[in-house]
């Protein structure tokens, strides 16, 4: 049987909690993701800007800080 692939991108600027999201989505059962992650505001508008992920993942706190 083959499982969804979905394109995933982070938006974090803390390594622990991308750990954390790629343990998370690993674990999930009947759909693969693909996890991209950026811990910038600049690679984040350039990645979203190429319109290659499926979802997208913001951390709140570090994009209210940024703007």
């Amino acid at each position: 049987m083959d499982t969804e692939r979905v394109k995933v991108l982070l938006v974090d600027d803390d390594e622990d909690d991308y750990v954390l999201t790629r343990d998370w989505l690993a674990a999930a059962q009947g759909t693969t993701f693909d996890l991209d992650w950026v811990s910038s505001y600049d690679e984040a508008i350039a990645a979203i800007a190429q319109c290659q992920h499926d979802i997208y993942l913001l951390d709140y706190r570090f994009m209210i800080a940024m703007v």
